[in-house]
Parts: structure tokens; C-alpha cells; sequence
């Protein structure tokens, strides 16, 4: 679905059809988007803050990193 959204353009179905054939609102997709984006935007800067934590630390192990940063999430991926 995120596919055909991308690629509407060159698609000759509109997405209302495609929504519909899913089973599925507008507003569900698009705020299923938002989490999405929201997550990797975290990821980014997460990763970010490793590599800095990589280049004062070097041998800082994994669990007392993740301990410093506390992140939100555990790396599961968006609903």
C-alpha cells in the first residue's frame, strides 16, 4: 500500500479504490504514515547519538549504552 501511495502517478486506480479494496480509511493509512515517519525520524537520531557515544567510548558495551540513552522504543518496528 505505502508502494502504490509513493507511486500514484503512474498508477491508473485511484487511492480511494485501493483504500476501499484494502479495507481500510484514509485517516487509518495516513496516521499509520505519521508513525512511521515519527519512528524512523527516532532511528536517525538515535543512530546519531551511537556514533557519537562510538567516537568518545569505544569500548562502551551495548547494554551500558543502552542504559545511557534510555531509548523509547526497543527496535520493534512501527504498528
Amino acid at each position: 500500500m505505502t508502494w502504490y501511495w509513493s507511486h500514484q502517478e503512474s498508477r491508473r486506480w485511484s487511492l480511494n479504490a485501493m483504500y476501499r479494496a484494502v479495507g481500510i480509511s484514509k485517516q487509518a493509512f495516513h496516521q499509520y504514515l505519521g508513525r512511521r515517519r515519527s519512528h524512523h525520524e527516532e532511528v536517525l537520531n538515535l543512530r546519531k547519538i551511537i556514533m557519537q557515544i562510538r567516537e568518545d567510548h569505544p569500548t562502551m558495551c551495548c547494554r551500558a549504552m543502552y542504559y545511557k540513552i534510555n531509548p523509547l522504543f526497543n527496535g520493534q518496528r512501527p504498528i
